[in-house]
């Protein structure tokens, strides 16, 4: 089973930033569970990390991986979320009474979760 970050990789890669690396997992046929089969950089020589190098070699290629997910996540967590709620709290603001029953819901849920607004 394969992971890419693909995505990334029409995105220009400077000094600044790490490389979009590609996740390879497999199921395990007995435990049935979903484990790290290797990390490849996508850059320069274009290494490939697995669990049996090194402890360093390995954490190295986890966290340029973790980054990129970790990118990955803020941005579908903006859009899945914040820019989802958002236009139906600001209809519910200029259309609802102060006192209706979904706008004290909504105003619980939008407590301070700026995303477009500002």
């Amino acid at each position: 089973m394969v992971a890419p970050d693909k995505y990334q990789e029409k995105y220009e890669r400077t000094k600044k930033f790490g490389a979009s690396c590609t996740a390879y997992f497999f199921i395990h046929p007995k435990s049935k569970d979903f484990l790290p089969l290797a990390i490849k950089t996508n850059v320069g020589k274009n290494f490939v990390y697995t669990p049996k190098d090194s402890a360093n070699d390995w954490l190295l290629a986890k966290i340029m991986f973790n980054v990129n997910d970790l990118f990955d996540s803020q941005m579908n967590h903006l859009i899945a979320t914040h820019d989802v709620a958002e236009p139906i709290h600001q209809a519910a603001l200029r259309t609802l009474s102060d006192s209706h029953p979904v706008m004290v819901i909504l105003e619980r849920l939008m407590h301070q979760a700026y995303s477009a607004r500002p």
